[in-house]
């Protein structure tokens, strides 16, 4: 397994295939033109297995906060701990980058996932068709040294 974490031409590529193969209500495509915004950057972590990439997730940085706002691994990968190794890459850049907290907004029915990766509950969100949603933090300074581990 390899893990890579930036914000590229090939990453936003392969991030937005592995996220349109795995949401159904995909929002936006993603472009190179986010990673160098004044306010705000994002930046993409993929996991491989082999040359293939299986996994993506999407961090916004911002003011010292980040936002979740993608996680996907592939189906047939699924159950092997590679949304939590993704993750915990993921807080170890944003830890490296001075962000304190990281949310994120999620359906009610997978906030246990987040909540098992050490998110508390910060607020109700509205409800989106079918879905009651929840918005969940992690703060980073009291905890990413278990997770850097």
């Amino acid at each position: 397994m390899n893990l890579v974490i930036g914000c590229d031409s090939l990453l936003i590529q392969q991030a937005n295939a592995i996220f349109q193969a795995t949401c159904i209500d995909q929002q936006e495509l993603h472009t190179k033109d986010e990673c160098n915004d004044k306010l705000s950057s994002s930046v993409y972590g993929i996991v491989y297995l082999g040359t293939v990439p299986v996994g993506a997730a999407r961090l916004i940085l911002s003011s010292g906060s980040g936002q979740l706002t993608q996680l996907a691994i592939l189906p047939s990968y699924r159950n092997a701990s590679l949304a939590t190794t993704l993750f915990n890459a993921l807080l170890r850049y944003a830890h490296k980058k001075h962000i304190n907290d990281v949310t994120v907004h999620t359906h009610r029915a997978q906030s246990e996932f987040f909540q098992k990766l050490g998110f508390d509950l910060a607020k109700q969100g509205k409800q989106q068709g079918h879905h009651a949603c929840v918005e969940l933090r992690f703060v980073l300074q009291k905890t990413v040294k278990q997770h850097a581990a």
